[in-house]
């Protein structure tokens, strides 16, 4: 009796196709799986963005930072400066809004960085060289300032009377005069070889090389 089994050839091409289209699309580039359609930016854990990148810049501006901030860009009702090498002379941050300052370049933010009549401001200086020329946190209510790479930060740093957080991590960093004996609370840490030569605190604030406020009296914001 004649076999009722479809030749080989047309077995074999109706397999294929089943096989195409079960696994032809499955682990596709771009796919939302932490591949090369991913954040490149972000560290293994898709957390905080890696050493030396800038922050994204991803909440909607706001009308009273557009009109605030000319030569920074919005994120949000935050001015941020974002310097590449070479750029953000004499960042000047405008009264009335939170301010962040990014250097994550080799000698980016080459010149003084002014804070202002921001309500807060933020400096990260995370490329070498970084942030040269001194940091004022004016009449910002709370100033944060990172200095992680080496020689960054070598210009004078002054707290005014802001809640001040100083971090100096990166080797000879914040290599200059760091004046924080006005500050509501200071709290400078110096951790990297050769940082922080001459730092002033508040009365009684001083810890190792640098300030804390958690001893009593030292938290007056």
């Amino acid at each position: 009796m004649e076999s009722l089994r479809a030749p080989w050839p047309v077995a074999f091409f109706a397999l294929l196709a089943v096989s195409c289209g079960r696994f032809g699309y499955e682990g596709s580039v771009g796919a939302d799986d932490g591949g090369v359609g991913g954040d490149a930016r972000r560290d293994g854990d898709g957390g905080s963005p890696i050493d030396g990148a800038v922050a994204p810049v991803d909440a909607q501006p706001t009308a009273d930072c557009l009109a605030a901030c000319p030569t920074g860009t919005c994120d949000g009702n935050t001015c941020v400066f974002q310097c590449a090498a070479g750029d953000c002379a004499e960042v000047a941050c405008p009264a009335g809004l939170p301010c962040r300052v990014d250097c994550p370049e080799m000698s980016s933010c080459p010149d003084a960085i002014d804070c202002g009549a921001a309500t807060s401001c933020e400096v990260s200086c995370s490329g070498r060289f970084a942030c040269a020329s001194g940091i004022d946190c004016g009449a910002a209510a709370v100033c944060t300032i990172h200095c992680s790479a080496q020689d960054t930060c070598a210009g004078l740093i002054q707290c005014r009377s802001a809640d001040c957080d100083l971090t100096c991590l990166g080797g000879d960093s914040c290599g200059g005069t760091i004046e924080a004996g006005q500050a509501c609370a200071a709290d400078v840490s110096c951790t990297g070889s050769g940082t922080c030569p001459s730092v002033t605190c508040p009365a009684g604030c001083e810890l190792g090389d640098g300030c804390s406020s958690t001893a009593e009296g030292c938290d007056q914001c």
